[in-house]
C-alpha cells in the first residue's frame, strides 16, 4: 500500500545555485548532502550516472534537489528528453514486495527488479505513461533521514 509521497527530486544543472534558491531564497532547510559516484549511485539502481545533491524540507514537503554529472556539464534528463526539471517521485511504502503484487494484477510492472539496499530498506522503479521515474521506497519501520522527525518539525517563517 503507498503510505504517501516521500519527497520529489528535481535534476539541476549548479546545485550551489540551486541551494541558493532553495535553501537561501525560500527558506528551506537543509538536511542531508550527498555525493555518490558511478558504482553507489548504479547499487541504487535509479540512478545510472554520478551526482551530487542535497535533500531539502520546509514543513512536511521533503525535495531533492540532484546535479548529475554529465560530460558537457549539463543535466539531462533523457527518459524525458529535457535538461532539467522532475527528476522522479518518491513514493513512500508499506511493503514494497505486496505493493509491486498489487501493482502487476493492475497491469503496471516496474522498471527494473527491486533492490533490496539494507535489512528492511528496499526500492522499486516504475514509470508513469509520459516517463516519469516513480521511486517506490519501503524504509524499515521507524526510519527517516537525520534530524527531526516529521511529525515534530517546526516550520521556520520566511523573512521579507
Amino acid at each position: 500500500m503507498i503510505l504517501g509521497i516521500e519527497q520529489f527530486s528535481i535534476g539541476v544543472a549548479d546545485l550551489e545555485r540551486s541551494l541558493r534558491f532553495w535553501r537561501d531564497g525560500l527558506g528551506f532547510r537543509e538536511v542531508l548532502r550527498a555525493e555518490l559516484g558511478t558504482a553507489a549511485a548504479e547499487r541504487l539502481g535509479s540512478l545510472p550516472r554520478p551526482l551530487r545533491g542535497a535533500t531539502l524540507e520546509c514543513g512536511d514537503l521533503r525535495i531533492e534537489i540532484l546535479a548529475f554529472a554529465e560530460s558537457a556539464g549539463a543535466v539531462r534528463n533523457e527518459e524525458a528528453g529535457a535538461p532539467c526539471g522532475l527528476s522522479h517521485l518518491t513514493l513512500l511504502v508499506d511493503d514494497l514486495a505486496s505493493t509491486l503484487h498489487s501493482l502487476r494484477d493492475r497491469g503496471i510492472e516496474p522498471t527494473r527488479p527491486p533492490v533490496e539496499h539494507a535489512r528492511g530498506l528496499a526500492s522499486c522503479v516504475l514509470r508513469d505513461p509520459d516517463g516519469l521515474s516513480i521511486l517506490l521506497l519501503q524504509r524499515p519501520a521507524g526510519t527517516d533521514l537525520p534530524g527531526p522527525t516529521r511529525r515534530s518539525r517546526q516550520v521556520e517563517p520566511m523573512s521579507r
